[in-house]
Formats: C-alpha cells, structure tokens, sequence
C-alpha cells in the first residue's frame, strides 16, 4: 500500500513572478546617493535615497512596463535609464535631471533601438550611444551632450556589431562579422586613420573569443581570445602589429569575465565558471 499525502500547496505565482522588494543598489560616482529599482504603486522605478539614510523617493513614474535597467549618469546630476513600448525592443534613452525632476527622452526616434555604448568619468556630461536610425540593420555612434540631449553622429557604422572606445573617447575599436560566421577584431588610430584587421576569428572560436577594452595607453587591447588555445585566455593585442600575447588562463576552463583597473587599465581578476566562480 502506497501512502498518501495531502497536496502540496502551489506556489504563489506572485513569489515566482511578481516584483522584487529593491534590486539593482547603485551609488552615485560621488558617493553621496544610493539608486535602486523597487515598485511604485506596484511598477518598478528608480529610488534615490542619500548614502547616509532617510527616506527613498520615486525618481521615475512609469506606469506601464515598469523600468529594469539604469546608471547613474558621471556628473551625478542624472539618471539614465532604457524603455521601449509593448515590448517591440525599440528601446529609448531616458534621463532623470534629480535636481529638477524633468525626465526628458533622449531618443524620440519612433521604431529606432538606442543603446548605450560607452561611458567615462572624464567626459561626465556625454555618453556614446548606438542608433539605428539610418538604417534599421546597423547602429551608428552618437555622442550625447547630457545638459542640452544634443546629440552628434561621429561614427557611421561600416558594418560592425559592436564598437570599443578608448580613454580619450575615440571610437577606436570595431567588431566585424564574417561570411564564414567568424569575425575579425578591426582598430583605427584616431577618428580620421582607416580600418584595419588586428584579429580574425573562425567561427569556431567566436563564442569564446571577444574585445574587452582599450590599454591606457591606447597601444594595446586586451580581449578574450580562444585563438592558438583551448579556452578562452586573456591576451594582450599589439594594435600596431595585431601580436597577440597571453596574460592568463585555464587549460580546460573558459574566462568567464575581467574586471580592469578604472584608472590603470590592467587586469585585477578574472573568473572561470567551473562547478561554481
């Protein structure tokens, strides 16, 4: 005879589904506020509180989708944050002036995808942002002047899927798709030189092989590469000669993410995903 037992209750849907208390803490990059996602009258939006306590306020009023993602804008006076409309993926660039409380969209652009592709505490009142709006299957590079939402086109996209800048904010790094599904690392030596190849990928080592960020001195560019390895291992790319010398890695372990020294621009860790970070 089997026994038997009463159900087990359900889970509540609203446990696996439903809005998180806070996620996604921030501090500001002065140090003086703490930014977080939480419901407002049950959709999420910003919170800012100041770093030393007191009562968090509301910074957005979303009151559909709710928002997800954002960053505290260099100049400590902005919040930045994404949204698109009933999930068609056009994302738009909003900011928060929190000390005007105007929230302005910075890409009134309709069925056009913005995104952000760079930002540096040098430059704190711009940001480079992806468009497609010239053309639906490419994003050029923008830059956005945060005070006035002007924005200026410095790079048209010659058929990249992605872009690097250095720490003069040049866009000086591009990656590039291959017909074989491969891609090739391509660089530039200022906003005027030509394109050039520094790395080819086979397809086969696409997945474990990408750019990472400039070296400070922008001479170098260190990337994941799987390329004369087994796994992907953390190089060092000559720019001028596209040598490829290794840093770090693991014989039967993938890196599964670099943290660079803000200011330095070298490598202070690395992750492998074994049975566990």
């Amino acid at each position: 005879m089997f026994e038997t037992h009463p159900p087990v209750p359900l889970v509540p849907r609203e446990v696996l589904f439903g809005n998180p208390e806070r996620v996604m803490p921030r501090i500001s990059p002065d140090g003086a506020r703490l930014a977080w996602i939480a419901p407002d009258a049950g959709v999420l939006n910003v919170w800012v509180s100041p770093i030393s306590g007191g009562v968090g306020v509301p910074v957005t009023n979303d009151r559909d989708r709710g928002i997800h993602t954002f960053f505290w804008a260099h100049d400590n006076q902005h919040i930045v944050y994404e949204q698109d409309t009933g999930g068609d993926e056009n994302w738009r660039l909003y900011a928060v002036d929190l000390t005007t409380g105007e929230t302005r969209d910075l890409t009134p652009f309709e069925g056009v995808q913005a995104r952000v592709d760079h930002t540096d505490k040098r430059f704190p009142d711009d940001v480079l942002v992806g468009i497609n709006k010239d053309n639906p299957e490419l994003h050029d590079v923008y830059r956005l002047h945060l005070p006035t939402g002007e924005l200026t086109k410095i790079v048209e996209n010659p058929g990249f899927i992605g872009f690097l800048a250095d720490r003069q904010f040049r866009i000086r790094g591009g990656l590039a798709p291959t017909a074989e599904g491969g891609m090739v690392v391509m660089v530039r030596d200022d906003e005027e030189s030509e394109w050039r190849p520094i790395l080819e990928i086979s397809q086969e080592d696409s997945l474990t092989t990408s750019p990472i960020d400039f070296s400070a001195d922008g001479k170098g560019m260190w990337a994941v590469s799987s390329k004369g390895f087994n796994t992907g291992h953390l190089v060092m790319i000559d720019c001028a000669t596209g040598v490829q010398r290794l840093f770090v890695g693991d014989p039967d372990y993938d890196i599964s993410g670099v943290h660079l020294n803000p200011e330095s621009k070298e490598p202070e860790f690395v992750t492998y995903t074994k049975d566990r970070i």
